[in-house]
């Protein structure tokens, strides 16, 4: 021990709570407790994501915005010293550019500021209301600086889906190129379905005799970490489909099928239709099928 006095203080907004708060802190210096009362935001931050109950891909890109967009402006902050304007001056900066410059053009000629859409504002200010929150909770702060901070409105997107003529040309590439992938496309096309659904998808899913595919699963690899979870809806669902599409899902099993039995193998119900590995045991990174689209 130091030998340092120690002072514990509360913050309430009425004279008739005086006498209560002081009964809390006579109570925590009899405990020998002693708030986290120089906890940076970056640590803060980091246990806060250690302990919320939410899902593994929504905490690794709730850690990404931490580490780009919160921790190089508020990182070494005491959680205490942090105010509701505190934060709305960093919304407001993020508004400007997403890196967080300061402005000063001249140090990078090459940069061009580009503000951070107000959806993923939002997304921020939910990680930093959890975060104040939980320090509530934790006797680290007395109040939650995100409860009054202001946000700008989101305003509705609307979707600019490729024209029919547009699909066609690159399920037409896409079928020239690499016929499995063309599959996929077509799938996402007709089905609806979004790509980590599709990934997850295995043969039992398929009733081409029904001419039905039971969306079930999704999948998903954040940090090297393979994640087969629920729908990102955490709905099943079954959706029919043509004499077209159960065709070609057709045409793909038995081409499948014939290329295992050159080796004595039998195709698994729990195969994956989209697979790198021919027994179809593991499934495509949909990463990688955005990238693969993508060039």
């Amino acid at each position: 021990m130091s030998g340092k006095e120690i002072y514990l203080k509360e913050t309430v907004k009425r004279a008739d709570q005086v006498e209560a708060a002081a009964e809390r802190l006579h109570a925590k210096a009899a405990a020998g407790r002693r708030p986290e009362s120089d906890a940076t935001v970056e640590r803060l931050v980091e246990e806060y994501l250690a302990t919320a109950d939410i899902e593994p891909t929504t905490r690794h890109m709730y850690a990404g915005y931490a580490r780009r967009n919160i921790t190089p402006v508020l990182g070494s902050k005491r959680a205490r010293e942090v105010t509701t304007r505190t934060l709305e001056l960093l919304y407001a900066r993020l508004r400007v550019c997403r890196k967080l410059c300061d402005g000063n053009v001249r140090r990078k000629k090459d940069h061009v500021c580009s503000p951070l859409a107000t959806s993923t504002i939002r997304q921020i200010h939910a990680i930093l209301s959890g975060a104040f929150a939980a320090a509530v909770r934790w006797e680290w702060i007395e109040e939650n600086p995100a409860e009054r901070a202001r946000l700008h409105r989101s305003h509705a997107v609307e979707p600019e889906p490729p024209s029919p003529a547009e699909v066609a040309r690159l399920l037409t590439t896409a079928w020239e190129l690499d016929a499995l992938l063309a599959v996929f496309l077509w799938l996402a096309v007709t089905a609806g379905a979004r790509r980590g659904e599709l990934c997850e998808l295995r043969w039992k899913n398929l009733d081409l005799a029904g001419g039905t595919i039971r969306i079930a699963q999704n999948y998903a690899v954040r940090g090297g970490q393979k994640l087969h979870k629920d729908t990102k809806t955490h709905q099943k669902r079954t959706l029919a489909f043509d004499e077209v599409t159960c065709q070609i899902l057709e045409e793909e099993r038995d081409r499948v099928v014939a290329r295992l039995a050159k080796v004595a193998l039998d195709l698994s119900d729990d195969a994956f239709v989209f697979s790198h590995d021919p027994a179809g045991a593991t499934p495509w990174n949909p990463d990688s099928v955005t990238h693969r689209v993508a060039i």
